[in-house]
């Protein structure tokens, strides 16, 4: 066993949390009961820096995540503070509840750090996408869009709050039963109030190389410059170069479901079973050119796998720094009320722009009211053979309500008493005009009528 003094290993945490009765000072650790394995034991997912064990709460039937930690990390205490402070001031579905707890464990004569963090009921994305194609085939279409306008309104979410996760990648994003998108896994999260760079540089078959990662045409390199920051709402570099991480991520998750929804036969041809890359990996992005996934997606019969890949392949040659943030966008054709609630609408006048963090008044500095970006006037794709879409472009509603109650959810704010109803902003100046100037002329014919009416009746 370890000696005293000394962190803890797997098999003294797997020992406290069999034992969590008499190894925790906490309420909730206290009273829950760890999922344990065939050996009788609590079975963990660890990796590199902790372990997650599962526990169940008999007094509420919850489910939570009790990371223990295998290495120091200076700050961490204060770090998720102040991640936890954030997300419980934020709005969406894609967060989780979080707690750090200083002395959370009592291993070897002494108090250990551990996270407790609401466990969530779903799949990893690539185990999502194994079982949506093996079991619901004629549906994977249409799920996979749904799917990839719910990641991207939720990493805009997210960004709109200021917050960067830091390793976005297939294994921290869980799809849940009702096709929800939630994010886990914080250890290299960054708030408006931590803006240190993580230890974790992120996922190899999600991030940009690193210098020295290039391949033979040394095109591609990671920056964390935050060019144009003086003009950004954040007065911190880091919070931006932070947010710079997650864009190069983010395009890869969305653009891949994006081109699979569209093939489903790229998952088998493209994706090595067991692997936790998607369509392309690292080894496509340090060596594009001699990459046996870039020609199948640049090069296919379909328009709309053909022009996002085209937009993926030019983010791999350009800086972090300079890449646009992913927005929702039309992703699908749906029924009446969808496409309103995948685009933000703005109030302020602020033209489009595709880095819209590092312009003026179109994020909120941290505590503030927040405003909302400009929608995106790019058009959705149809598929090439019909002049409108076709059966495969219509969503049925899923389990638990429709894409627009999802896009609501996790959608901008209420305008509050006193702002123009939406309807209304959407109607074009001439034709609210034309409106208005059609309701005063009938309101003096009305008026005319009645006079003339008492007139005779006077006589």
């Amino acid at each position: 066993m370890t000696p005293p003094g000394r962190r803890p290993t797997l098999a003294d945490y797997q020992a406290a949390v069999a034992r969590l009765d008499r190894c925790s000072e906490d309420p909730l650790l206290k009273r829950c009961r760890p999922e344990c394995g065939a050996d009788g034991l609590p079975g963990a997912d660890g990796g590199t820096f902790g372990a997650v064990y599962r526990l169940h709460d008999p007094q509420d039937g919850r489910d939570w995540a009790l990371k223990c930690f295998l290495r120091a990390e200076p700050g961490r205490e204060r770090r998720y503070r102040e991640i936890a402070a954030c997300l419980a001031g934020d709005r969406g579905t894609w967060r989780t509840e979080v707690r750090h707890l200083a002395n959370g464990l009592w291993v070897r004569e002494q108090w250990w750090p551990v996270v407790v963090m609401e466990w969530v009921a779903g799949a990893r994305l690539t185990d999502w996408i194994d079982v949506l194609l093996d079991e619901r085939p004629e549906r994977a279409g249409d799920e996979l869009r749904r799917v990839a306008h719910r990641f991207a309104v939720a990493v805009h979410r997210m960004h709109r709050s200021g917050i960067s996760h830091g390793d976005l990648q297939s294994g921290n994003v869980l799809v849940t039963s009702d096709t929800q998108v939630r994010f886990v896994d914080y250890d290299a999260m960054t708030v408006p109030a931590w803006t240190d760079r993580p230890r974790e540089d992120g996922h190899p078959d999600f991030r940009l190389p690193r210098e020295g990662e290039r391949g033979p045409d040394g095109a591609t390199e990671l920056r964390h410059t935050a060019s144009g920051s003086a003009r950004a709402p954040f007065g911190d570099e880091a919070a931006l170069a932070a947010l710079h991480r997650d864009r190069f991520p983010s395009h890869v998750i969305h653009a891949s479901l994006l081109m699979l929804s569209h093939d489903v036969s790229l998952w088998s041809r493209l994706h090595q079973p067991g692997a936790d890359h998607l369509l392309v990996s690292r080894t496509d992005f340090r060596d594009p050119a001699g990459s046996r996934g870039w020609p199948v997606l640049l090069d296919h019969e379909r328009r709309e796998v053909r022009s996002a890949a085209l937009r993926l392949r030019e983010l791999l040659d350009t800086p972090a720094d300079e890449q646009p943030d992913l927005e929702p966008r039309p992703e699908v054709a749906s029924v009446p009320g969808v496409r309103t609630s995948m685009v933000w609408r703005s109030r302020t006048g602020v033209p489009a722009s595709p880095r819209p963090f590092l312009d003026p008044g179109t994020l909120a500095a941290p505590g503030g009211a927040g405003r909302t970006a400009p929608p995106s006037r790019e058009a959705p794709d149809v598929p090439e053979t019909s002049g409108r879409p076709g059966p495969s472009d219509v969503l049925e509603p899923p389990v638990g309500g429709t894409d627009a109650d999802a896009g609501a959810a996790d959608g901008p704010p209420d305008d509050g008493p006193g702002s123009l109803p939406a309807t209304f902003r959407r109607v074009p100046p001439l034709t609210r005009s034309v409106v208005t100037a059609g309701g005063v002329l009938l309101l003096v014919v009305l008026a005319t009528v009645a006079f003339v009416v008492s007139l005779v009746v006077a006589r």
